[in-house]
């Protein structure tokens, strides 16, 4: 019963999500179900096989973006591109502590509508708080990872 229970929630979920039309919702969740099924893997070899395979889906999207999208006609991808490389500039001057006054130095990133738009969580928390925030914040994750290593997702299921 736990199973149908779990698979039947788990299919509202994903059915919700892929319904919201967002695309980070999407990947999210293809993102979850490859970490469960390589968490779920008790051989060392599988999972270092899952390894390789999610670092090279992310290289071949990575590289091939343009193709797989049809294209970038409103140029939020090169606005992408841009961001990384003009908020490195800013995040190196404020190393540590990072500043509250960053976007000043984002000036040429202003878009029509007045607006300097950080899209990327990450970018804006190494922006605003430096290398120990940024630190912090992936910590977090890290430890969730850490300990699902230890205690393996099968645990998580079966009592």
């Amino acid at each position: 019963m736990k199973k149908r229970s779990f698979f039947i929630y788990s299919s509202i979920i994903i059915l919700s999500i892929y319904f919201t039309g967002s695309r980070a919702g999407v990947m999210s969740v293809a993102l979850s179900a490859i970490l469960l099924i390589r968490y779920s893997l008790k051989s060392r070899s599988k999972r270092y096989f899952i390894d390789a395979m999610i670092i090279l889906g992310i290289t071949i999207i990575l590289v091939f973006w343009s193709y797989i999208s049809g294209g970038d006609e409103h140029g939020t991808f090169q606005y992408r591109v841009d961001l990384i490389k003009n908020s490195f500039i800013v995040f190196i001057n404020n190393f540590w502590f990072g500043s509250n006054n960053y976007t000043g130095d984002l000036e040429v990133m202003r878009q029509g509508q007045g607006i300097i738009d950080i899209v990327n969580v990450y970018i804006k928390i190494a922006l605003s708080s430096g290398m120990i925030g940024l630190s912090l914040f992936i910590l977090t994750f890290a430890s969730v990872i850490r300990a699902l290593n230890k205690i393996g997702v099968k645990n998580l299921f079966h009592e």
